[in-house]
């Protein structure tokens, strides 16, 4: 593995932080949000980048926006997600700033696309022969095809699992046609239902261009949450931080593991980050059963904050948070 000393030399010192603006973000949420900007800006600082931050609300911001830089004196950090469904604002923003040729931290277009559609994603897993759990697109009319519990019903094209709760593991015909009709009261439409697998769950962080490294494996430990609950990563358990099962669901080190396992995994996610064309860094989620590992999720912008799983998987590997950023500026700025 790596070590964070090895990379001192920049390319770059000039970075511009690109994310939507604050106004976008409920009252409750926004302080929240404001920390892990502030302490990414202050990362990014330290590691010695002249930091520069960008709001913008769509794509069509960015001529403006950028209008006073040059594209080969610095590097965007690419932190706008997006805030419509499916993302798209997210995809439209990498398009554009490939038009501008400016270099941007993350993944291109092409990597968004096959991340944030599972359907496609399930394909695309399914053509390169990477283990992922049996699924369907699912809709009134198909109910009667699907015959694999406990299953999971999803959003197609969600965005941080959005509409993932506990209600969303279903244990038979009569659970999965209740689940499809509450999504669908809502307006939710595109959804598919996916074989739930028992078994440890891992997040694996790997970065680089060509040649991959893992970050150290970290299993998720569901042992604190409530007898009889599902063994998932709601949508509450990943952003509401006043939920109890935020604080239940624990990210640790997934010491212990014998080299054959662990080698499996890692072999896993490295595939997934391949096919999906994943560059500078990304994350691969996995389920274990019987020694297998499958591949639940691929994760084209990962959470970076410093409380998220990828920063565990950094830290554990000798990076504090300021190294991690600077690694991930130094990937995008060699690829230019």
């Amino acid at each position: 593995m790596e070590s964070q000393s090895q990379h001192t030399h920049r390319s770059c010192s000039q970075v511009l932080v690109l994310r939507e603006p604050d106004s976008i973000w409920t009252f409750e949420a926004r302080p929240s949000i404001l920390a892990h900007v502030g302490e990414l800006h202050e990362a990014l600082t330290n590691a010695g980048y002249s930091v520069t931050p960008i709001e913008i609300e769509s794509a069509a911001d960015l001529p403006r926006a950028l209008a006073s830089f040059h594209p080969c004196e610095c590097v965007v950090f690419n932190w706008f997600e997006g805030f419509e469904p499916e993302a798209r604002d997210g995809i439209e923003v990498t398009q554009q700033l490939d038009a501008m040729d400016f270099t941007y931290t993350g993944s291109g277009v092409l990597a968004w696309q096959n991340a944030q559609d599972k359907i496609r994603a399930k394909r695309l897993m399914r053509a390169h022969a990477i283990p992922t759990p049996r699924w369907q697109a699912l809709c009134e009319e198909n109910l009667d095809d699907w015959s694999i519990y406990p299953a999971i019903v999803k959003v197609a094209n969600d965005h941080g699992s959005e509409h993932l709760t506990f209600d969303s593991v279903v244990y038979d015909r009569n659970g999965l046609a209740n689940r499809l009709g509450e999504l669908e009261r809502i307006g939710v439409s595109s959804l598919m239902v996916a074989e739930y697998i028992e078994g440890d769950e891992f997040t694996v962080a790997l970065w680089g261009n060509g040649t991959l490294y893992a970050l150290p494996l970290i299993r998720v430990d569901f042992s604190a949450l409530a007898p009889g609950l599902p063994h998932i990563r709601t949508f509450d358990a990943k952003w509401d931080t006043d939920s109890e099962v935020y604080h239940a669901i624990k990210l640790e080190s997934a010491s212990g593991l014998s080299p054959e396992i662990q080698g499996r995994v890692e072999r896993a996610a490295r595939a997934a980050y391949r096919a999906f064309g994943l560059r500078d860094y990304g994350r691969v989620d996995i389920r274990l059963r019987d020694g297998t590992p499958f591949v639940i999720d691929v994760n084209a912008n990962p959470d970076i904050t410093s409380e998220g799983s990828f920063f565990a998987a950094a830290r554990i590997g000798g990076y504090n948070y300021s190294g991690m950023l600077d690694r991930i500026v130094q990937l995008a700025a060699e690829r230019r």
